[in-house]
């Protein structure tokens, strides 16, 4: 099954081994138009070709799996699954990154920052191999994946972590949280700076034990992407004590929460797929049915509703040094005071 799913990234290898050149040689515009064209020419045939082997078939089929299990299961909020607020905006994001971006952007971007990182360290007088800790291909197979699951899923975890902890991150990351009502494809609503940042920088600890591009191309596209609908579904699992160790629909919806308890403060439920890291890092939170989650952020209202409002939304933010904490345990205060500045600004308008 593994090398069965290799071949289906070779064909977006071709773009990246088109795209590097481009990251390299900025003066290139040629290649910049060739790369345009190859990808335009194999999106063009990937949609009209049926084939198992065709990523936009998969992770369109894994959406539509996701979506099925969803309005199967029962609902842990009553609101309506197709009517919702920000269903719309959030397919678009799905078609944009899923289809336009993906396989062109995500490779490319993770081959050329792995290289540069080992331009970097060369220049410091390391290389590569003084860093590599062993060669991972020297296992079996099954071990070689079950190492990149466990790897990658923590780092995903800490990464995700830090974009709550940090107020130049949460900036971005707040676009993802600013929603109101989750469904499947709310996993796709998200800045793009964050889609190029989070997944490549997971690629470096993967990299320091021989894994390839490739090889974490193939995980981040195909191994996590059905997860990654599922656990934003609006559904309740009757999981028990699996909960503690697999992440769904009932621990992530907690993740989107605003009610939870203030000692949590930068949030719960980091997990990709494991809730182990949460459990033992103290970041774990699941309470019983009988209290509801209440999704989005506190300034709700200060995050645009359209694709170019919030993709400029955290530049405006960070270059005017407006308040944008995620810190539970101030957020009321903080809040307060910006509503009291925004009726003060309001008042003095309505004056002149």
């Amino acid at each position: 099954m593994f090398l069965r799913l290799k071949r289906l990234v070779l064909i977006s290898f071709l773009v990246i081994y088109k795209a590097k050149f481009f990251y390299l040689d900025m003066d290139n515009s040629k290649t910049f138009s060739e790369i345009q064209a190859f990808y335009f020419d194999y999106f063009l045939g990937a949609i009209q070709k049926f084939s198992t082997e065709n990523p936009f078939l998969l992770v369109t089929v894994c959406l539509l799996l996701a979506f099925i299990l969803e309005i199967s299961l029962p609902k842990r909020i009553e609101y309506d699954r197709v009517k919702r607020k920000g269903f719309v905006i959030d397919l678009f994001y799905f078609f944009i990154y899923d289809f336009v971006i993906f396989f062109l952007g995500l490779y490319a971007v993770t081959y050329v920052l792995n290289n540069l990182f080992y331009s970097i360290i060369g220049g410091l007088g390391l290389d590569k191999a003084s860093l590599q800790i062993f060669d991972i291909h020297g296992l079996h197979i099954v071990f070689q994946i079950i190492i990149l699951f466990v790897i990658v899923d923590f780092f995903e975890w800490f990464a995700h972590f830090l974009m709550h902890r940090f107020d130049f991150l949460w900036a971005f990351h707040k676009i993802h949280h600013a929603q109101e009502e989750i469904g499947v494809s709310s996993s796709r609503h998200f800045h793009i700076l964050e889609f190029f940042v989070f997944k490549p920088i997971v690629f470096l600890p993967v990299s320091l034990i021989g894994y390839t591009t490739s090889e974490y191309a193939i995980y981040t596209s195909f191994f996590i992407v059905f997860v990654a609908f599922f656990t934003h579904a609006n559904a309740k699992i009757p999981l028990g004590k699996l909960n503690l160790l697999i992440n769904s629909p009932n621990t992530h919806i907690w993740h989107h929460a605003q009610n939870v308890p203030e000692k949590f403060r930068y949030g719960v439920n980091f997990a990709s797929v494991l809730n182990i890291w949460d459990v033992l890092l103290g970041y774990y939170y699941l309470p019983d049915d009988s209290k509801n989650p209440q999704l989005g952020i506190w300034d709700m209202e200060e995050v645009p509703k359209t694709i170019w409002g919030q993709f400029f939304y955290p530049f405006k933010y960070l270059f005017t040094k407006k308040w944008t904490s995620n810190r539970f345990d101030v957020i009321p205060k903080e809040f307060i005071k910006l509503k009291k500045r925004a009726k003060k600004k309001a008042s003095k308008k309505a004056q002149k």
